[in-house]
């Protein structure tokens, strides 16, 4: 049978898995038990269609912690899952505001481009209020998004630093020690695995080509066995 690549999760984060989940990728969050070793993306995704149905909180999270880590981000991965999720129209303005931040990393360049449309104003019914009290964000001046000022809170406080996080999530530390890619994901879960993985199984687990995995698996074999 052939393999199809697979790009977006079974199921986003929702409720306290997400909030779990939050905490396993470094954000400050109030839970029982951070999630071990979620996938960044998947987190990323999750918090923003949750914060983008008003939940302020939330994408205020995901804004501070894309500026403090934007480094440890797929962006090939992230890119082509907005590109399946493109009927959500906010979340792609969202996510390209966020790359259109970032000029100096060519990574996003794409990331950047995914978004056609005027710019979008967030804050709910009270957004031209509050944009006439408060001003425009200047954190998304020039972007896709326009966001009343102090509507997302900048706490860089409430995200851990990067050894934090490489500490906590071992996706987080290969992708510090090979660089964000699909093969740090190949070797992470390796190093996680409990029993003999397949290739296939891998690359669904890592979003990645089917050869990805091969390579890296047998990579992995070379170095450790």
């Amino acid at each position: 049978m052939t393999f199809k690549r697979v790009v977006l999760p079974d199921s986003f984060f929702t409720d306290d898995e997400l909030t779990r989940a939050m905490a396993g990728i470094g954000m400050r969050v109030s839970c029982s038990k951070p999630i071990k070793n979620p996938n960044i993306e998947d987190v990323l995704l999750s918090a923003s269609l949750e914060g983008l149905k008003n939940d302020w909180r939330t994408l205020s999270l995901v804004v501070d912690w894309f500026i403090k880590h934007s480094s440890l981000i797929n962006v090939d991965r992230l890119t082509r899952a907005l590109i399946e999720l493109k009927e959500n129209e906010l979340l792609i303005a969202f996510w390209s505001a966020l790359a259109q931040q970032t000029g100096h990393d060519l990574r996003f360049n794409r990331m950047r481009k995914l978004y056609h449309g005027d710019r979008i104003l967030i804050g709910g019914d009270k957004s031209q209020l509050l944009l006439k009290r408060n001003g425009e964000d200047q954190r998304f001046l020039n972007t896709h998004l326009v966001v009343p000022n102090l509507l997302l809170r900048s706490r860089q406080s409430d995200i851990l630093d990067t050894r934090e996080i490489t500490q906590l999530n071992s996706y987080a530390y290969y992708r510090v020690m090979m660089g964000a890619s699909y093969r740090s994901d190949v070797f992470a879960t390796l190093n996680l695995a409990k029993k003999t993985v397949v290739p296939s199984d891998l690359a669904r687990k890592c979003y990645c080509a089917f050869k990805t995995a091969w390579d890296g698996l047998r990579d992995w074999k070379i170095l450790f066995f």
